[in-house]
């Protein structure tokens, strides 16, 4: 163990300044691009970290990392929380009550087996992750580097909102009532109409 962290940490230390670099020229990159095109990057980045935040790597670690700020970090929050109200309702009818709230007070990673076995549950979250940061976009909602990833747990993402220029009446528009409008269309489409996706696959394994 101490071999493996002196040699993890030596390598750490020697490309911090370089990984610290390219970090931050993405951050500054994402957030001139949503400036010039916010709609469109507002949709990109609220898929980009939905897509994250159920996967292993850690969506408030990249949004850090990047320093992602302004409308950027505001889609980035919004995204996570469209994929979270998403993957809840569809998933509502075979886990306990507690499991679905989970997704969206706690972290919608709890989804992250189900989702890697089966990667067609991606199409639906990011759908309704991309359609809400394009909202947020539009209303000009914004977020912190420190809040961005973080989605609605904690609420760091409306707090975040607030206090970047969002009125409370807006917050509770954009990150509760757009998200439960858009997980209950994406789930009647996706397992209603088109039957891709069953409730069985979003089945939380039980803990014993």
């Amino acid at each position: 163990p101490a071999m493996v962290i002196m040699v993890a940490g030596g390598i750490g230390t020697l490309t911090l300044p370089y990984v610290r670099t390219v970090s931050q020229a993405i951050g500054q990159a994402i957030n001139a691009a949503t400036t010039l095109q916010p709609i469109l990057m507002g949709i990109i980045v609220g898929m980009a970290f939905a897509a994250l935040v159920v996967s292993p790597i850690s969506s408030a670690g990249i949004a850090t990392a990047i320093g992602i700020t302004g409308i950027g970090a505001g889609s980035a929050n919004l995204g996570i929380v469209a994929a979270s109200f998403t993957l809840a309702a569809m998933g509502a009818s075979v886990n306990p009550i507690g499991g679905t709230l989970a997704h969206f007070i706690g972290s919608p990673k709890i989804q992250m087996a189900n989702m890697l076995s089966k990667p067609k549950l991606f199409i639906p979250a990011l759908l309704a992750a991309g359609i809400a940061g394009g909202v947020g976009a539009i209303f000009q909602v914004e977020g912190t580097s420190a809040s961005a990833g973080f989605g609605f747990s904690g609420l760091l993402g409306p707090i975040a909102a607030i206090t970047t220029g969002s009125t409370l009446i807006e917050v509770i528009m954009i990150f509760v009532v757009v998200p439960v409008i858009l997980a209950f269309t994406v789930k009647y489409i996706f397992i209603s109409l088109t039957n891709l996706v069953k409730p069985s696959d979003l089945k939380l394994p039980e803990l014993s």
